[in-house]
């Protein structure tokens, strides 16, 4: 790049140096002499900088054994740095793969088209630079192409957290063996790289990005789910309005059914949102069965927080209503008579007894959580039904093979725990 920048210089001053001498009628003197030795001189300053430039370049191509330049290209397609040939992918994968090209070889490349447009007095390209760079339209095209594995392969690990990485650990273990040939086998010479390596590589990645963004989805609506859950109110506070305490045991009878039937609609989501998700792991071997456990659990956990904090938010509320706070004052909540009989003042209610109903409101209201089994019993529950149900339309069907195959758990399943 220098080199060129250097001979435009060149042809720069030539230029001006051609319209000087076509000045015919200039009469010669000291300056005209002066400028052409100026000139002469800059020339050949500029001339040996081009030359010297050239001379360290194919210094460096010496180094690079220019005579074995091909053998650069028998090396494999894919590569990670600091991971030793013993790694899997798996483990290559916490940095991400690249491509393996030899970064000499693409400076090479370049340094040979600029060269080639300026060569002539004495700048002549080595045959075997010459002769490799000649096919660098076909090795770049190859190489986007491999780059699209490596980029496909890089956004699924990219996607995954480090705890999501390993419940898809089998999926990654079967994308390495389609990958692996781009390490050990094929280098950038072989025969069939687009058409077998790149095309099973990317239609595998494509696959595997698939169920991962799925999983990612059904994720992200649970928490959905578990966000709606902790913004339920299990105790319905009418504001500006006055109950006798019947009318308010009514109200809370009416919350408490409806807050039952939306814990069974956020249960009934979770659980099926579960279950497809288990499609993409269910027959994978034992220890993918323990990180999915684990998974089931932390949803389990999430729910869980989702409800204590719906708890917690209704009784808060409930306490402002009676009791108020820094910025409200307590609103009426109940109707109460005064009763004088004679000397003596007493209410109706008592104030006792709405004391012994707000306490029954409470209780009423943690009972609800009966409803919420603990999201892996429920799991095992639902999954076990499921299978008994798919087992039993298969048998009824014919297909005896699909039917034995499916497996249902010998021991009886325990009583489902809920969150209460």
């Amino acid at each position: 790049g220098m080199a060129l920048c250097v001979k435009g210089l060149m042809l720069r001053a030539s230029r001006q140096m051609e319209e000087l001498n076509s000045l015919c009628y200039l009469e010669l003197c000291r300056e005209q002499e002066n400028t052409r030795d100026q000139y002469n001189n800059l020339h050949g300053v500029l001339e040996g900088e081009v030359r010297k430039t050239f001379g360290e370049w194919c210094a460096e191509l010496k180094l690079m054994d220019d005579q074995n330049l091909s053998k650069r290209l028998a090396v494999g397609l894919l590569a990670k740095p600091g991971v030793d040939e013993n790694s899997t992918l798996l483990q290559r994968s916490k940095q991400g793969l690249e491509s393996n090209f030899d970064k000499e070889l693409l400076k090479m490349f370049q340094e040979v088209y600029y060269w080639e447009k300026i060569q002539g007095s004495g700048i002549v390209v080595p045959y075997a630079a010459h002769d490799l760079a000649s096919q660098r339209d076909q090795l770049r095209v190859l190489r986007e192409h491999v780059l699209r594995v490596v980029r496909e392969y890089n956004q699924i690990v990219t996607a995954l957290l480090p705890e999501e990485r390993k419940l898809f650990n089998h999926h990654l273990k079967n994308l390495d063996k389609k990958i692996g040939p781009g390490v050990s086998r094929y280098n950038w010479t072989a025969p069939g790289i687009k058409e077998f390596f790149v095309r099973d590589s990317c239609r595998e990645c494509a696959k595997v990005y698939d169920w991962v963004k799925q999983f990612k989805k059904n994720n992200t609506d649970i928490v959905q789910v578990c966000r709606q859950v902790s913004d339920m109110h299990l105790i319905k506070i009418e504001r500006k309005t006055v109950h006798r305490d019947v009318e308010f045991r009514d109200v809370q009878e009416k919350c408490r059914e409806e807050v039952e039937r939306m814990f069974k609609e956020a249960l009934d989501k979770v659980t099926e949102l579960l279950l497809n998700t288990y499609k993409f792991f269910e027959s994978h071997p034992g220890d993918i069965q323990k990180e999915w456990k684990l998974y089931v659990e932390k949803v389990d956990k999430r729910v869980e927080d989702a409800l204590k904090k719906a708890v917690k938010s209704s009784l808060q509320e409930l306490c402002k209503a009676l009791n108020g706070d820094n910025k409200t004052e307590p609103s009426p909540l109940f109707r109460i008579q005064a009763v004088l009989d004679d000397i003596k003042m007493d209410f109706n209610p008592p104030t006792g007894q709405l004391k012994d109903l707000l306490q029954q409101v409470c209780r009423d209201m943690t009972m609800t959580l009966t409803v919420v089994p603990r999201i892996w019993e429920h799991f095992l529950k639902e999954k076990s039904e499921r299978d008994r149900i798919l087992k039993q339309q298969l048998e009824e069907a014919g297909d005896l093979a699909a039917a034995n195959a499916i497996v249902l758990p010998s021991e009886p399943t325990k009583k489902k725990k809920s969150f209460f």
